[in-house]
């Protein structure tokens, strides 16, 4: 006699698009219902939640990002800038 088992798939996270009030919204929401689930966003959903953030606030943020690869100097020089409190 076999027995019956039904899989169940439990949904990592759940976006809840009740209180939207434009099409832009879509994209703030499920980034931030990813957030608060623990998982990584995208390019889209984090600019469209710094577009709200600074329609909000009115501030300017501003995003640096680096390029260079920088070397890690070797252990005797890190060692010697620690002695030297530099």
């Amino acid at each position: 006699m076999k027995k019956s088992t039904k899989k169940v798939n439990k949904p990592s996270y759940t976006v809840n698009l009740d209180k939207i009030e434009t099409l832009e919204d879509i994209p703030v929401v499920w980034g931030l219902a990813k957030q608060e689930a623990g998982l990584a966003i995208s390019d889209a959903e984090l600019l469209a939640i710094c577009k709200r953030v600074l329609n909000e606030c009115g501030t300017k943020i501003t995003v640096v990002e680096c390029d260079c690869k920088c070397k890690k100097l070797p252990w005797y020089k890190r060692f010697w800038n620690w002695i030297r409190r530099k």
